[in-house]
């Protein structure tokens, strides 16, 4: 699968992702813990942005490196750590305003 068509479907996932979170707020929706982070990083933006750098530096990793197991886990782990950043930036904030 070359760069650009990566960088289209990480684009639908999160906007998939976005839409779901959009729809779980006007319903009221509480999530778990677990959907809430797992949604949150599909919505973080870490998985297009990494295929838009490949697509902007012009470089095309062939797929089977893309889903080599390590590559596939630190771009997990990414946007993992991202996720966890931002939430406890939002939470410190929150608190810190209260």
């Amino acid at each position: 699968m070359p760069a650009q068509e990566r960088f289209v479907a990480a684009w639908r996932k999160y906007l998939d992702s976005v839409i779901l979170q959009s729809e779980r707020r006007t319903n009221a929706y509480i999530c778990t813990v677990e959907n809430y982070l797992a949604s949150r990083r599909d919505n973080i933006g870490v998985y297009p942005s990494i295929a838009l750098l490949e697509v902007c530096l012009e470089v095309d990793i062939p797929q089977e490196v893309m889903e080599h197991p390590a590559v596939a886990s630190l771009t997990e782990y990414t946007s993992y750590l991202i996720t966890l950043y931002n939430v406890s930036r939002c939470c410190l904030q929150f608190h810190v305003e209260s």
